[in-house]
This record gives structure tokens, C-alpha cells and sequence, in this order.
């Protein structure tokens, strides 16, 4: 995360997944960004938006916005539930190339 912009890479292989760009005459503050469940929250101070519009919450999926439907590369479990990429994310090892 920079003030720019909050990059987000696939921990298996280091695969860049998604960007997310400030917004124009806005910045993130990596130093306000706070863990909540599986959520990150993210302070993106903008002089002339909201205050709703000045924090931002992201998880695996990217941005987590009402209504936001997966990019449809996750896996399903035999209910239909997403299931993590990894179900063990700190025991992931990347794959000898």
C-alpha cells in the first residue's frame, strides 16, 4: 500500500491480482490502515468527498462494495460457499518454477 494506490498480489506465486488507484486529488494513508475480521479498512482523505467516501474497506476479493459480485476465479466448496484461496494462507510455499 502507498498513497497512490493499494496493490494486492496472490500469495502462492506473487501473481498480481488487482489495483486499486486513489481517487484524482485524493491519497491512501497506509499508516491509518486498519485490520477488522477479514476486512481491511484504509483511509483515503479526500478534501471535497464525504466522510463515508474517505475510508474504503478491501478483503481477497478486492473492495468490498453493496452488492458486489465475485470475479468468479474463487473456489467453491459442495454447498456453494467461497472457499479461501488457500486453506492454510501461512503455509502456502510457492511452486519451484
Amino acid at each position: 500500500m502507498t498513497p497512490p494506490r493499494v496493490t494486492a498480489y496472490r500469495i502462492a506465486d506473487g501473481d498480481l491480482r488487482r489495483v486499486l488507484p486513489a481517487r484524482e486529488g485524493c491519497a491512501f494513508r497506509p499508516e491509518r490502515a486498519v485490520h477488522h475480521g477479514r476486512a481491511l479498512l484504509v483511509a483515503r482523505p479526500c478534501p471535497h468527498a464525504a466522510r463515508t467516501a474517505q475510508l474504503i474497506a478491501l478483503d481477497d476479493l478486492g473492495r468490498i462494495t453493496p452488492h458486489r459480485r465475485p470475479l468468479g476465479n474463487q473456489v467453491r466448496d459442495e454447498g456453494g460457499r467461497l472457499r479461501s484461496e488457500h486453506p492454510i494462507p501461512e503455509k502456502v510455499v510457492a511452486r519451484p518454477r
